[in-house]
Order: C-alpha cells, then sequence, then structure tokens
C-alpha cells in the first residue's frame, strides 16, 4: 500500500533509542582518547629531546673528566722536572683509580712516544697518530679526536689531547684514549627503557658508542637519516630506521664543544601505543554500553510488553461487553489508559443500565398503550352491537 508506515515493536524502538544514546558518547570518547594519545605522542617527543639532551651533557662531563685527569698530569711536579718515568707511574695509578681511560700516552712534536701507560716505560714504542696530536701541536688548544684504530694496540679508540707548554710553546702532547666500552657505559648510564636505543656518532658519523649491540655496529657510519640529522643543527627531532630495521622516532643533539651527536630513538610502536590503548578502550567501552543498553532496553521492552497486553486484553474484555480485569502498571501512562478502560466500563455499565430501564419503560408504556387500545376495541364493539338491536327489532 502506498504512503503505508512501517510498523516495529516497541523492542526495536527501544534498541534504536539506546544505539542513539550510546554513539554520542561512544564518539566523545573517541575523541578524547585520540587528544589523550596525541599529547602522549607529544609527551613522549618532549622526553626524547630531554633523554638526548641529557645524553650529550653527560659525554660532555666524561670528557671534561678525562681533561682534568690530563691536566693533572700535565701540571705535576714530576711533568715539570721532565721525570717522565714518574709521571708514568702516576698516570697509571690516576687510570686504575678513577677509571678516566685505557691508555695516557705523552708524545713529542715529531710523533715519538715519550711512554704508553699500556706498556712498561722504557718499552720501545711505535710513532703516535699524529692525525690527533697535530691539531693540538698546530692551535695549542685541547682537542677531541674522533674514532681511529691505534697502530700500537690495533684496537679503535677516541682520544682527549692536552698541550704541556714548555717556554711559551707546545712541547709534548698530553693524549688520553678512551675505549668504545667506556662511552657506551655513559650512555647505559642513562637507563633509557629497554625498547630504546641511545647512539654517539662522531663528526665524520662513526658510531663511537651505542646502548645495544655496541660490539657490533661501532666503528660503522651511522644511518643515513641520523647523518642528515646531524648536518642540520644542534638539536632535532627525526624518523629513523635503525640498523635492526626497526621504525623509530629519535631526537638527536650535540656534545657541547666536541662536535660528536648523541641521539635517542623511540620504536613507532611505542609511540603509538596509547593510540591504541585509546581505541582499544573505547572499542570495549562502547561494547559494554550497547550491551547494558540493549539489556536495559530489552528489560524495558518486556515490562512494556506485559502490561500493554494485559491492556490489550482488558480493551477487548471491554469490547465483547465483559467486566475488563484492569492490571496494575508500573508505567504511568499504562495506569492512566488502565484507568480510562476502567472509567469506560464503568460508563458502559451506566449506559446498559439505563438503556435497561429505558426499555423496561417502553415496554411497561407498549403494554398500557395495548390495554387502552384493547379496551378501545371492546366499546367500539359494544357500542355497534346496542345499535344494530332497535333496527333489526324493526324489520321483524
Amino acid at each position: 500500500m502506498s504512503g503505508a508506515i512501517r510498523r516495529f515493536g516497541i523492542r526495536v524502538w527501544l534498541f534504536g533509542v539506546a544505539v542513539a544514546a550510546t554513539l554520542p558518547a561512544v564518539l566523545l570518547a573517541g575523541y578524547v582518547g585520540s587528544l589523550w594519545a596525541e599529547s602522549e605522542r607529544d609527551a613522549q617527543s618532549e622526553q626524547l629531546a630531554r633523554r638526548s639532551e641529557a645524553m650529550a651533557t653527560a659525554v660532555a662531563r666524561r670528557l671534561e673528566s678525562a681533561s682534568a685527569t690530563l691536566a693533572a698530569i700535565a701540571e705535576s711536579e714530576a711533568m715539570l722536572r721532565d721525570d717522565f718515568k714518574l709521571v708514568h707511574a702516576h698516570a697509571s695509578r690516576l687510570l686504575r683509580r678513577h677509571n678516566s681511560g685505557t691508555a695516557v700516552v705523552l708524545a713529542a712534536r715529531d710523533g715519538t712516544q715519550v711512554f704508553n701507560t699500556r706498556w712498561p716505560f722504557g718499552t720501545a714504542l711505535s710513532p703516535a697518530h699524529m692525525a690527533t696530536l697535530d691539531p693540538v701541536f698546530a692551535s695549542g688548544e685541547p682537542y677531541v679526536s674522533d674514532l681511529f684504530k691505534t697502530p700500537s694496540a690495533s684496537i679503535s679508540v677516541t682520544t682527549v689531547n692536552l698541550p704541556v707548554i714548555r717556554d711559551g710553546r707546545v712541547a709534548y702532547a698530553l693524549r688520553l684514549s678512551l675505549e668504545p666500552g667506556i662511552l657506551t657505559a655513559v650512555l647505559q648510564e642513562q637507563q633509557l627503557p629497554p625498547d630504546w636505543i641511545g647512539v654517539l656518532i662522531d663528526r665524520s658519523g662513526t658510531i663511537i658508542a651505542r646502548t645495544q649491540a655496541a660490539q657490533t655496529y661501532v666503528g660503522h657510519k651511522g644511518v643515513p637519516e641520523l647523518l642528515e640529522a646531524a648536518a642540520s643543527g644542534e638539536r632535532g627531532l627525526y624518523r629513523v630506521v635503525v640498523k635492526e630495521g626497526v621504525a623509530m622516532q629519535a631526537a638527536f643533539s650535540k656534545v657541547p664543544s666536541v662536535g660528536w651527536t648523541a641521539a635517542v630513538g623511540v620504536p613507532e610502536a611505542t609511540l603509538e601505543q596509547p593510540l591504541r590503548d585509546s581505541i582499544r578502550v573505547s572499542a570495549v567501552a562502547a561494547v559494554v554500553l550497547l550491551v547494558a543498553g540493549f539489556v536495559a532496553a530489552w528489560l524495558a521492552a518486556r515490562v512494556i510488553e506485559t502490561q500493554a497486553w494485559a491492556l490489550v486484553g482488558a480493551a477487548k474484555a471491554l469490547g465483547r461487553g465483559s467486566t475488563p480485569a484492569v492490571p496494575a502498571a508500573s508505567v504511568r501512562e499504562f495506569q492512566d489508559i488502565g484507568a480510562a478502560v476502567a472509567v469506560a466500563a464503568d460508563l458502559l455499565r451506566v449506559r446498559e443500565s439505563e438503556g435497561a430501564d429505558q426499555r423496561r419503560t417502553a415496554l411497561a408504556g407498549n403494554a398500557e398503550a395495548e390495554m387502552a387500545n384493547a379496551a378501545t376495541r371492546r366499546v367500539r364493539a359494544e357500542s355497534r352491537h346496542d345499535l344494530r338491536g332497535p333496527f333489526q327489532a324493526r324489520r321483524r
């Protein structure tokens, strides 16, 4: 039939109301959750930046400690007297006591190693690695080298180099070697979360230290994304796929006055975890709210249907002329309908009583009228008889 209205049961309507009431709450929860997840990502990025700065500062302090150790050796009485044997012994004690580095080398301008604490004093030594010492002799300023392999010990080290001045000119250079393990320990002291990675690269982009898999990657070039980031400024954020193949968000900071770069990375999966948690919580909340809404709608529909069918029965009884049994209802509107059915039943009883009285009155009136008519007929009959009597006597 054209224009016919589709009819649904009360349960369908109540289920629809439950969905309509739940959906805005779910959408609001999802929106708030996304804002929370975004704020968590921002907080993680800020934490990354702080961690990289703290790591760069820790490395700088370690290098300053190494410089202080060299300064103490350079200013010792033995050094001033050129008592290099005693200086060798003094430097060895400092290294053992403070774990300041791997070895202390005293080299002359021509590259001759006066002593190397890695070897007993007086051992014949090969020329020093002048690439790390030339800047000291040229400028008269301390110098921190990049990672290189020593010719004598064939190990990779970085060095802190300090000039020893005699008569206003650089006569010697003191060099303190730092193996990658020492700087790796500095990074690990930052106690990064287990899935984060900290890395330290030198000015050439070579990895000096790493919090994870250091033995595998130290001495190798850093990933291109890190090298590009390091060349872009003093600090910043960048995205990188690390050597292990894990996509990370990372922050970098320059080590003050050295030019090295410290970087800290966190897996993108970890950064996205708050968003996934938010989606999971929103989904669970939506399911719980919908189930609760459906259960409440089903219970309400059951009450409404029971009371509605009871009223239907009362209405049918009323239609049959029977006295309807109006049920008690917990729904006010159903109470009103039940009261209306009861009033209608009373009115029908009154009308039926009045109709019965009217019928009885009508029947009594009809009986009286019939009796009057019968009396009239009898009078008429008697009158005709009385009139016929004289005429019949004449004829005789």
